[in-house]
């Protein structure tokens, strides 16, 4: 394939996580219009059909940034379908990020593939340290999510505990003859290499981004295509956790030089961390902010 003749501009696919239904679902894409389209003529809408958990993907063709808006369906009692909704984000981001990037009838890549920076709350810890009713029995030194697995790794196994052909409820009836609930493969990102933003700048991800009275947890990520970006700096949390490498409102975060060579510690974010249930009248949401600065790198030639 001959060289790109133009550089990348600033391309990226923002993904903002929403809820509505019906979990236990494959999901069908589809193309279609809504009533966005009477006022933003240049949005282009992807969406699901209603009787669906419905994803809206919401693409920007104005000057050169496209945004996303995806959605994880919260459905704490369903757990595994958390990744396979993933890996259906995923897929739809990635065929996105192919189209963008075609080549013409030349060979060419006339269109870099875009820079993808995906974040959101996506409703699975990084790292599970404690049992609950879910999983009753922790490994030592944590289990980390299907979804998270999956975004880091860019695959997860069917052995997986948050695998859906894994996690089998009390309650559900037994599959009729030999037929699977779900097929023993691998969920994949579709070939997408990401990189958490926090995870590069700290070392590790915070204890927590969000605190009720009862539950307190990291579920909100940004996500970076590996490649495309150099994490400059990371917000810091409001609040000390002892833990190394450090990220409490003393630490400026760096980039991965900041100490991610270090094993992490881990602190248990209800009974270690001194941080009030949001929101309250310091933080109005229920969300701790999670970002930073990064520098976008030229494509290769």
């Amino acid at each position: 394939m001959g060289g790109r003749k133009h550089s990348r501009d600033d391309v990226y696919v923002y993904v903002c996580l929403s809820m509505f239904n019906n979990p236990g679902r494959v999901y069908s894409f589809i193309r279609g219009t809504a009533g966005i389209k009477a006022t933003l003529p240049d949005i282009t809408i992807i969406t699901q059909p209603p009787y669906s958990c419905r994803t809206r993907v919401i693409t920007c063709m104005r000057a050169s940034h496209a945004p996303c808006v995806l959605h994880v369906l919260h459905a704490f009692r369903c757990p595994n379908s958390f990744p396979a909704q993933a890996a259906l984000m995923c897929g739809l981001v990635s065929t996105f990020a192919r189209d963008a990037g075609t080549a013409g009838t030349d060979g060419v890549l006339h269109r870099p593939s875009p820079a993808l920076l995906l974040f959101g709350d996506f409703n699975s810890l990084a790292c599970k340290y404690l049992s609950d009713k879910f999983d009753p029995a922790v490994p030592p030194g944590g289990l980390t999510s299907g979804v998270y697995t999956l975004l880091a790794h860019g695959s997860l196994p069917p052995e997986h505990p948050d695998h859906p052909a894994t996690r089998v409820w009390e309650d559900e009836s037994p599959c009729p003859g030999d037929k699977q609930r779900f097929p023993q493969l691998p969920l994949t990102s579709a070939q997408l290499q990401l990189i958490s933003l926090n995870a590069e700048a700290f070392g590790r991800e915070p204890p927590l981004t969000t605190r009720t009275a009862s539950w307190a947890g990291c579920i909100d990520f940004v996500w970076l295509s590996r490649g495309d970006f150099s994490v400059a700096s990371a917000l810091a949390m409001p609040y000390d956790d002892g833990g190394l490498p450090p990220l409490g409102p003393d630490f400026s975060a760096g980039g991965s030089s900041s100490g991610g060579s270090r094993e992490p510690t881990w602190r248990d974010p209800l009974s270690d961390i001194a941080f009030s249930p949001i929101p309250n009248e310091f933080y109005p949401s229920d969300h701790l902010a999670v970002g930073g600065e990064v520098l976008v790198l030229p494509p290769p030639m």
